[in-house]
């Protein structure tokens, strides 16, 4: 079908030079672009009942910042919590530039969505950002003040390199047994670190995210190339499928990682895990989080907070038969 027309508008923009993909710059210039496109680019935040800061503590004392979103006031009934990594390929990103799908997320689902702004890279390689997030994975677990309910379950969700650590945290998670985590959630998720060919060699320029850029992005998060194997890089590299909780996968069509989150998408369904499967015909990276722009992708967002729900009602139940 091609690009959307709204997606294609967005790409001639890119290509013209009235925009530009902040992955292509350097570290604080890119992280300033990467800011400057969310706030031109994406939608409002719109409004919460409860949008509130604080801080969770990591395994080395490091004071890891986080924001909650919620609908409606807590009643005090137990209620999952969708913990939320934000993408910007371990380098870029942070509470701000990911608020907007954060709200929407909680708006449309009716869950508690928390943010977590882990550490990022240069200035903290691998894994330190993977280690924030099973941190902050496991303190939630506990079912802190904070929250203002009990937690019945974790879902992790991620864009791009945030699908990435959510779904290397749902598998860590899962190892343990008694895993808190109901459902995973990916957008269009980093999940093989030394994926090579196929969509990675079809869309590596001109689609907003671009190979030299990811490539400076690696480099920066696994400064030791021979990390990237490990499955807490590459979740794709995991054995141990039949354990992975449910999960919904979120590609796009032009997208340099597509052929990733079919890959992983496909290990879930052979190993009879439920899975559901979501392919963005006619967008490219980033849909999700550049709806001012893009606007179709909203749509796609909504489409897959209800499909969220529907597969949390299913481990619901799947737990309660186990």
């Amino acid at each position: 079908m091609g690009l959307r027309s709204d997606v294609k508008a967005f790409v001639e923009m890119l290509s013209s030079g009235a925009a530009e993909s902040p992955v292509n710059a350097g570290i604080d210039e890119g992280r300033a672009m990467y800011r400057g496109m969310i706030e031109a680019f994406e939608r409002p935040v719109g409004d919460l009942a409860v949008v509130k800061d604080f801080s969770i503590t990591a395994r080395d004392g490091h004071a890891i910042p986080a924001r909650l979103y919620a609908a409606s006031q807590p009643d005090g009934s137990a209620a999952p919590v969708i913990l939320q990594y934000h993408g910007g390929g371990w380098v870029l990103g942070d509470l701000d530039t990911h608020a907007p799908v954060c709200a929407e997320m909680a708006r449309q689902t009716g869950f508690t969505v928390v943010s977590v702004d882990y550490r990022l890279a240069p200035e903290h390689a691998f894994p330190t950002a993977y280690h924030d997030c099973l941190d902050a994975m496991l303190w939630l677990a506990g079912s802190p003040d904070e929250i203002g309910h009990k937690v019945e379950g974790i879902i992790p969700t991620g864009d791009s390199a945030g699908g990435a650590l959510a779904a290397a945290c749902a598998q860590r998670a899962a190892e343990g047994g008694n895993s808190p985590v109901l459902a995973l959630c990916s957008f269009y998720g980093a999940l093989d670190m030394n994926a090579e060919g196929g969509s990675m060699a079809e869309f590596a320029q001109g689609y907003l995210l671009e190979a030299d850029g990811y490539g400076g992005m690696l480099l920066a998060y696994f400064p030791d190339a021979a990390l990237r194997a490990s499955v807490e890089a590459s979740p794709l590299n995991w054995d141990h499928w039949e354990k992975h909780p449910p999960a919904l996968i979120y590609a796009c069509e032009y997208d340099p990682l597509r052929d990733q989150s079919r890959a992983y998408a496909a290990k879930l369904a052979l190993a009879g895990v439920a899975v559901r499967y979501r392919e963005s015909k006619g967008h490219i990276h980033g849909s999700v989080g550049l709806r001012q722009v893009m606007p179709s992708g909203h749509d796609d967002l909504v489409a897959c907070c209800a499909d969220l729900v529907s597969l949390v009602e299913e481990a619901r139940a799947l737990r309660e038969h186990n």
